[in-house]
């Protein structure tokens, strides 16, 4: 999960910033991660039952 997170949300690349800014970013982020996690597992669920197909996380996360 963490290897999603970092490849599109790029939770990795940080400028030199203010700390207040830095957390403003972070806490952005991770809001971001928390909603749109929770979206994809009731999508993928949604998909399972319908369809008895599985998606990977990276294909849904870019969808």
């Amino acid at each position: 999960m963490f290897k999603v997170w970092k490849s599109i949300f790029k939770i990795n690349q940080v400028k030199k910033v203010k700390i207040e800014r830095f957390k403003c970013f972070l806490y952005g982020r991770l809001i971001a991660l928390l909603l749109s996690s929770s979206i994809v597992f009731t999508a993928k669920n949604i998909i399972i039952e319908n369809e008895n197909k599985e998606i990977s996380e990276i294909k849904d996360q870019n969808y």
